[in-house]
């Protein structure tokens, strides 16, 4: 069962994703498009969740929060987005985002989140 799974629908991101994962030898868990999340969560017990907040395909701040609802904080969510998009970081966080990175803080430290490592 993954440590961590990624809700990205940018082929180019994942693309870089799947490339770390593999230099830091792990394999993370892919959510569905068009699921709820949190079931995708439970299913592969996953304690980490990386989500792209602006992606349609996973639901955004609102499959935050219901995970949240569904899952407590037992799960920890990194979301992530461009750093213009002021009012939906603030969304991601009172929902329940224990951390909202821009793509570039995101690709930064990458290697450490998919290793199940603290965030910095």
């Amino acid at each position: 069962m993954p440590d961590v799974l990624v809700a990205i629908s940018d082929l180019m991101f994942q693309s870089k994703v799947d490339a770390t994962a593999r230099a830091v030898g792990v394999m993370p868990g892919r959510a569905r498009r068009g699921s709820t999340l949190w079931a995708d969560v439970r299913e592969t017990g996953a304690r980490r969740v990386i989500i792209d907040l602006t992606s349609p395909a996973f639901g955004g701040v609102e499959a935050v929060r219901a995970l949240r609802k569904e899952l407590g904080m037992d799960v920890e969510v990194v979301g992530y987005c461009r750093h213009t998009h002021e009012e939906l970081i603030a969304s991601a966080r009172a929902a329940g985002c224990n951390a909202v990175l821009t793509q570039g803080q995101l690709s930064d430290q990458l290697a450490d989140l998919l290793a199940s490592r603290p965030l910095a």
